[in-house]
Formats: structure tokens, sequence, C-alpha cells
């Protein structure tokens, strides 16, 4: 075998080992990834002393990877629609697309080309002047912004850099309400 022969062999099997992977190209303005963090965080209600698990908020825009995070006391659609509200006064503007990741709550029935999209989110975004694209099911590399973490880096579930940051300040301090946080 020649030697061209020998490093063509051998590039082919280097090539087979290696990932394809498509990098998103984000525009400014253009998109607003949301969705529920995988890990609760505990707030002590002061007047009965009882502890409750908040769930975390997540968003973050596209371009910048600047995030936003909110604890809510459950994961209802009132909590789901005032934390995008939240956000977006966090953020000062609206995006062009907001790319929640098929919360049940904001997308009845994930589809790529006709998505069922819940109602009231639905008016929601109406009202603001934007639309809902949900990220693909299956398909991680969509929600990557606001899974992992948006300008902290690092992976949003358990034991990410947004989602750690944030238990290392609760047990530093006592609160007392969602808000807080």
């Amino acid at each position: 075998m020649t030697v061209a022969l020998k490093f063509l062999s051998s590039r082919r099997r280097w090539r087979r080992t290696l990932d394809v992977v498509l990098r998103h190209t984000h525009y400014a303005g253009e998109k607003l990834f949301v969705d529920y963090a995988g890990q609760t965080i505990s707030v002590t209600d002061p007047v009965t002393v009882e502890i409750r698990d908040t769930y975390l908020f997540m968003a973050a825009l596209g371009a910048s990877s600047h995030a936003f995070a909110w604890a809510s006391l459950s994961q209802s659609l009132p909590s789901w629609i005032e934390a995008n509200v939240r956000a977006l006064q966090f953020f000062s503007g609206v995006p062009e697309i907001v790319m929640p990741d098929n919360v049940k709550i904001g997308v009845k029935k994930p589809c790529y080309y006709e998505p069922d999209i819940n109602q009231t989110y639905h008016r929601m975004v109406c009202h603001y002047g934007t639309v809902i694209i949900p990220a693909r099911t299956a398909k991680p590399k969509d929600k990557a912004t606001v899974k992992f973490g948006g300008s902290l880096g690092g992976a949003m579930n358990p034991g990410g850099p947004v989602q750690s940051h944030l238990l290392q300040y609760r047990r530093a301090q006592s609160h007392h309400r969602s808000e807080a946080l």
C-alpha cells in the first residue's frame, strides 16, 4: 500500500469518529429561549415557617446569552405567563421569536410545522407582538442557550452554574419569599 492510500484510509477512519455539529447563528433581538430548570429551590414561608419548593424559570437571549432567572411557587399557566412577562420586562424589549422547550403548559402538542400552542400563552405573545416557535422535540441543541444557562455557561440542569450559583446563594441566606431569589 502506498503512503497516499494509507493516509486516505486512516483519514476515513478518523472522519467516522467525528460528530457533525451545526452551529446556530443568533442575531440580536431575534430569539428568547425559555424553560423551567430541573431542580427546585427551597424557600421558607415567614408566617408558617413552612419550607416550600420553588421552580426556577430561565430565559436567555440567543445572541448575547444574557440570562434571566425567576423562582415561582408552581409551574401553572399563570406562573408561566408571569415568568415570561417578567423576562420581557427584565430585557426591556421583545424578541422576534420566543422559543419554549415544549413545556406542557405553553405547548399542548409539539409539531415542527404547526404546533398547538396554549390559547392564553398565544394571546400573551400576540399582545407583545412576537411569535412562539417551540424547540423541536428530542433536539437538545435547539435549546442549548437556555439549557446551558446563558452567559454563565455550563448546564442549567442539576449542577449547572446558574442553578448552582442560586443554590449557593440560597444556602448562604435564609429566603422567606420567592421574590428574594
